[in-house]
């Protein structure tokens, strides 16, 4: 599917955290959906997001994210903290320092995006 489908499950993964107590307190059901977008991402098959994959992922995100705060204007501000994410910035979630995610890498990529959302 790509970038753009992963991008609205990982959007809809984002919303339904933010709305839905139950699922955000769900650590298998968010590995199981997670785990879902990591495969989209993985675009070789390799097992692992490798920069241009999440260069990619990362892209596509804030694209859609820009195009729903110019719909919803509250979203401005997670747009702002969106913009200052990239791959170097997640180099310190690369535990093991091979320039790439695993599962668990990108698991935790995308909790500290949403605790960086929600404290802004």
């Amino acid at each position: 599917m790509g970038a753009e489908q992963s991008t609205k499950q990982l959007g809809a993964h984002l919303i339904k955290m933010r709305n839905d107590e139950a699922y955000a307190q769900n650590e298998e059901a968010k590995k199981e959906n997670l785990k879902k977008i990591f495969n989209e991402i993985d675009a070789d098959n390799s097992g692992l997001i490798d920069q241009k994959e999440c260069d990619q992922m990362w892209a596509s995100f804030k694209k859609a994210f820009k195009s729903a705060a110019d719909k919803e204007k509250a979203l401005i501000k997670d747009l702002r903290v969106l913009d200052d994410f990239d791959f170097q910035q997640m180099e310190h979630l690369d535990y093991n320092k091979d320039g790439k995610f695993d599962f668990n890498e990108f698991y935790d990529m995308i909790e500290y995006m949403y605790n960086r959302l929600s404290a802004e």
